[in-house]
């Protein structure tokens, strides 16, 4: 079969091949992007590049009775789970360097390890694997009925990251946002667990994972931007952000949340002060370095996208939602969040799924891990690249 690639500027038409944006068109346009002291540097920060990302990246499909049981009850909405990834690393290698992980808090252990779905239809996966009786943040989409995962918790999942990272020393940075999941879904006939709400405590304990995994010099963290300024906005107005070169190796984390969650984070760390996080914000915020604007088809988040990028912020965008650009094959979405400057461009399409969309994949332009992005990048950037050997970092 022949995959046809989307890239900005190609839309499928019945069964014509993409066309491809030349490398060179990605430079046009560019602006400044309200760090005025590294404006002329041809060498990128983080804010001047793209790269693509993966949505609800360690998503499994639900086995195939659940699946078809749930079908019965809303087809519509299972539809839009149809899907499923490979494990981190094996997203690492196809190089996407962003990914979306769903965290739901069990700081005793065992709250969801009994599923209630399969234990309706009596299938073996009623009851979980034992690590998810021992405390800590699990990784799911739906508690009970989507529940399939590459890896089982929080910490499994970035242990994942930190194994790749290693075996890959000079890698370019890698970004994570974490979204902290505190919904029960209601469904008509069905008890499903209750997810616990977060607090500044559990905040904590969040932060304590990522840093069981990840030492201090494999963090970016606001403290490393702000460098002393009154606030994390101030400090990245006054500094920019680091240089790409400079971040080789290292992973960055965004909460995916500018509700409850968010107050719960800034008080477990005012004003971000001794945090991991990057909090979901907008320019004016105190603490406005992250943005996630998904829909770069609104004029509303086109504005939305293009103030953030003023401002100097990072800005997650994504190129399809609910599987729909895929089933449709069409690629204005992608044109959109590609050309909008966001810098993290997230996709469940990232590779061919035949089951769902024939052939249909997103793609970044030019290929590469990164490339210079096409609203910030100074004049003269040149994308960086990975070394091609492996070892220990």
């Amino acid at each position: 079969m022949t995959q046809r690639t989307v890239r900005p500027g190609a839309r499928r038409r019945g069964r014509a091949v993409l066309a491809v944006f030349a490398g060179a068109a990605a430079l046009a346009g560019c602006s400044s992007n309200g760090a005025e002291q590294v404006k002329d540097d041809a060498a990128p920060r983080l804010n001047q590049i793209q790269f693509l990302a993966s949505h609800n990246s360690y998503h499994v499909r639900a086995e195939q009775p659940l699946f078809d049981t749930m079908l019965k009850f809303s087809e519509d909405l299972v539809r839009t789970i149809e899907y499923s990834h490979p494990p981190l690393d094996e997203q690492l290698d196809l190089g996407l360097r962003g990914f979306e992980l769903d965290v739901f808090a069990d700081p005793e252990g065992g709250r969801y390890r009994e599923r209630l779905g399969p234990r309706i239809l009596n299938l073996p996966t009623a009851v979980g694997p034992a690590e998810l009786a021992e405390p800590g943040f699990k990784v799911m989409h739906v508690q009970d009925i989507d529940f399939g995962t590459t890896c089982l918790t929080f910490v499994a999942c970035l242990g994942v990251v930190k194994t790749w990272s290693d075996a890959h020393p000079g890698h370019l940075p890698i970004f994570i946002q974490v979204e902290p999941k505190e919904d029960t879904l209601e469904v008509s006939g069905l008890d499903l667990v209750e997810a616990l709400p977060y607090t500044p405590e559990l905040m904590e304990d969040l932060t304590a994972e990522v840093r069981s995994v990840f030492s201090e010099r494999d963090l970016l963290t606001p403290d490393d931007v702000r460098q002393g300024a009154a606030t994390l906005a101030a400090g990245l107005q006054e500094n920019g952000w680091p240089t790409v070169d400079s971040l080789r190796g290292k992973v960055v984390f965004a909460l995916g949340s500018s509700g409850p969650q968010r107050d719960a984070l800034m008080a477990a760390f005012p004003g971000t002060r001794g945090g991991v996080f990057f909090p979901d914000s907008a320019p004016g915020d105190p603490f406005a370095a992250f943005a996630g604007l998904d829909d770069p088809q609104t004029p509303e988040q086109r504005k939305r996208i293009r103030a953030a990028l003023d401002a100097g912020m990072l800005v997650r965008t994504r190129t399809d939602a609910d599987l729909v650009e895929g089933r449709s094959g069409d690629s204005s979405r992608a044109s959109a969040a590609f050309a909008s400057g966001a810098q993290v461009v997230s996709t469940d399409f990232f590779r061919p799924a035949p089951e769902i969309s024939g052939d249909f994949v997103v793609a970044l332009p030019g290929g590469g891990v990164v490339r210079c992005d096409p609203v910030t990048a100074p004049p003269g950037c040149v994308a960086p690249t990975e070394p091609a050997s492996r070892g220990t970092k």
